[in-house]
């Protein structure tokens, strides 16, 4: 009898710390991430909207490492069926995440989304972003500066009157953000017509970049969408601006590919990669080699495609 009511006794107590251990986990989706250098729980908490004691609970971690791959809780999802001309990249702008949180959570393996395919969407809490500006009179509209050569943060903050975290906030910038000239920033407000354009959008018409091979023998350009680059030598890829490496993998007629993320809705895109150098979570350097050109089998060459993407789109911009 003792040993019967012993037996139940544990029972009971194995299925309430199950039912304790149930209630309390607050997540079934996350995405994965890998430390830098310079990472901190605060950062990581603004960076992905996510409390910080989530992040340590997640991980039973109270410390972070370079290198460690942890992961990320994701506070909301919602499923989404794709649409005739939906992109990972217009997805990602409509519900106010990152190409590579959806990557994450879907464990994608290419980026070529079908009309049909249901995708689940990380839906962060909102946060004070540039969204809803304030406004000193009915038709104010905001202030662009159009970033300049040799430019930073603090030479746009004495040459607009802006605040450095001011400029921040209202372009959903950080600290380590990177500003390419050409790109648009929010300064100020001013009084005259309502802007159309959505403030989280960038223009790039001009760029200060160079080929992202070594030699070249032919330079094809598709309707100023992408390079293909075509050589008689094998060639080496380097990434043309500082990033982070965000996709290796997959991508329609570009094959093997590497997307950098040098911005908020700013993009390079290498393709028909025969060798990889990078992994994802990966921050790279302006020349830092990301991988080897495709030899085509049927005439010897050695080919590379190269493209730009802004506000969704696939672009070339005119060097400067």
């Amino acid at each position: 009898m003792i040993r019967k009511n012993l037996y139940k006794h544990i029972l009971f107590i194995i299925i309430i710390i199950t039912l304790t251990l149930n209630s309390t986990k607050s997540f079934s989706d996350y995405i994965t991430y890998k430390v830098q250098k310079g990472d901190t729980f605060f950062s990581l908490s603004r960076k992905f909207n996510v409390d910080i004691w989530l992040i340590q609970k997640e991980n039973s971690i109270t410390t972070l490492r370079e290198g460690d791959v942890i992961r990320i809780p994701v506070r909301n999802t919602r499923t989404y069926t794709v649409q005739k001309g939906d992109t990972l990249f217009s997805l990602s702008r409509r519900f106010n995440t990152t190409i590579e949180e959806i990557i994450s959570v879907n464990k994608l393996e290419s980026i070529d989304i079908k009309v049909g395919q249901v995708l689940v969407i990380p839906t962060p809490k909102p946060t004070k972003t540039l969204d809803s500006p304030k406004k000193t009179s009915k038709n104010n509209s905001p202030k662009v500066y159009i970033v300049k050569e040799g430019d930073t943060i603090f030479s746009i903050s004495r040459k607009t009157g802006t605040k450095v975290n001011k400029i921040l906030e209202l372009n959903n910038l950080t600290k380590d953000s990177k500003i390419y000239p050409g790109i648009k920033l929010i300064v100020d407000n001013y009084e005259g017509k309502p802007s159309t354009t959505p403030k989280s959008q960038i223009e790039i018409t001009k760029l200060n970049y160079s080929l992202p091979l070594n030699f070249a023998t032919q330079i094809l350009n598709h309707s100023s969408r992408f390079l293909e680059i075509r050589s008689n030598k094998e060639n080496r890829i380097v990434s043309v601006l500082d990033g982070e490496v965000i996709f290796v993998g997959s991508f329609s007629i570009f094959g093997k590919t590497v997307i950098i993320k040098h911005s908020e809705n700013f993009y390079s895109i290498y393709g028909m990669i025969s060798t990889e150098y990078v992994k994802v979570g990966e921050k790279v350097k302006k020349g830092e080699i990301i991988g080897i050109s495709v030899k085509d089998p049927t005439t010897g060459n050695y080919i590379a495609k190269f493209s730009f993407i802004i506000n969704d789109k696939m672009i070339i911009p005119h060097r400067i």
